[in-house]
C-alpha cells in the first residue's frame, strides 16, 4: 500500500514561528488500514465481558494485564488473541517478570516493566528513570533535570529491551527513547496535541495518537504516515472522548487501540 507514494519527512521539531500542528499533520499521506478482529477481553471469574478496568497494561509480548475495580480482585492475564493465560492474587503481583504499577510499584508513584529476556526491568518515576538488575541493582539512571525536563513518564518498554519516554518541562515535551543499556538512544520534541499516553513504540517505529489520527514515524521522528481515526468507531464511547492508548503488537506487524487507560476492549488494524 504505501509502494504507491514517497512517505512525506515531516519533522516533529517545534518552534515559536509555526502554524497551528493540526495543519502539519493534515500534510502528512493518509493510509487506510485493515480493520482485524476486535479483542473483547473476558474478565472477572464469571468469564464476562466488563468495557472498564482499575488497570490495563500491555507489555512488549503483547499479553495483556487486567485488574478489575472491586475489592481484593486478583490480576487476569491474557494472551495476544484475548485468551486467558493465568489469574493471579495480589500476593503474587511482585513477581519478577509481572509489570509493576502504582500502588503496587517500589513506591506510591512508581511504574515498572520487566526488559524482555533479562532479570532487568526498566522503573520510573515523574522524577527519574532506572534500568535495575534483580542481581546487582541500578545499571543506568536518568532524572527528569537531566533529560531536560521537570517531570518523565514511561509510556512503554519494546522487545529490544528499548523504553520510550515522555519529558516535560515548562516550555516544551519530548520523547526519548532509552536503548536497552540505558544510553539515550534518540530524542526529539513532542508536538503539542499529544493524547494523554497516546504513544507507543516497537523499537523501529513510534505511534502518537494526535487529535483524530494515529500518526506513526520513525526513531528520528520522520513522519510515514497518518491513520484518521473516526469517532463512530467507538459506539459505546462517551461523546468527545479521545483518550486513545496505543500498542504497536506482533512486532510491528498491528495497530491496538483502546479508548482510554482502563477500557478492555482492543480495537486491532494491519498495519503496512
Amino acid at each position: 500500500m504505501l509502494a504507491a507514494f514517497c512517505p512525506l519527512v515531516l519533522s516533529l521539531q517545534l518552534s515559536t514561528q509555526r502554524p497551528p500542528y493540526a495543519s502539519a499533520i493534515h500534510a502528512v499521506p493518509v493510509v487506510s488500514l485493515e480493520r482485524l478482529p476486535t479483542i473483547e477481553l473476558a474478565v472477572g471469574d464469571a468469564g464476562t465481558t466488563v468495557r472498564e478496568a482499575a488497570w490495563v497494561g500491555i507489555d512488549s509480548s503483547d499479553r495483556v494485564y487486567v485488574v478489575m475495580p472491586w475489592p481484593g480482585a486478583a490480576m487476569q492475564v491474557f494472551d495476544a488473541d484475548g485468551c486467558p493465560l493465568r489469574v493471579l492474587p495480589r500476593e503474587r503481583w511482585s513477581d519478577a517478570d509481572l509489570p509493576h504499577f502504582p500502588p503496587y510499584a517500589e513506591s506510591v508513584d512508581a511504574e515498572s516493566w520487566p526488559v524482555p529476556h533479562t532479570r532487568r526491568r526498566w522503573v520510573a518515576t515523574p522524577q527519574a528513570i532506572r534500568l535495575v538488575a534483580q542481581s546487582s541493582g541500578t545499571v543506568a539512571e536518568h532524572t527528569a533535570t537531566s533529560l531536560g525536563g521537570d517531570s518523565l513518564c514511561l509510556w512503554s518498554v519494546a522487545g529490544d529491551g528499548s523504553a520510550c519516554v515522555a519529558v516535560y518541562a515548562r516550555s516544551r515535551r519530548q520523547v526519548v527513547v532509552l536503548a536497552a543499556d540505558g544510553s539515550v538512544r534518540s530524542r526529539w520534541d513532542l508536538p503539542e496535541h499529544l493524547t494523554n499516553r497516546g504513544m507507543a513504540h516497537d523499537g523501529r517505529r513510534v505511534a502518537l495518537a494526535l487529535q483524530e489520527n494515529i500518526v506513526v514515524a520513525d526513531e528520528t521522528a520522520s513522519v510515514r504516515f497518518r491513520f484518521p481515526v473516526e469517532r463512530a468507531m467507538w459506539s459505546w464511547c462517551s461523546e468527545g472522548s479521545d483518550d486513545w492508548q496505543v500498542h504497536l503488537a506482533r512486532d510491528g506487524k498491528e495497530l491496538w487501540l483502546r479508548r482510554g487507560c482502563t477500557a478492555t476492549t482492543i480495537e486491532r488494524f494491519r498495519m503496512p
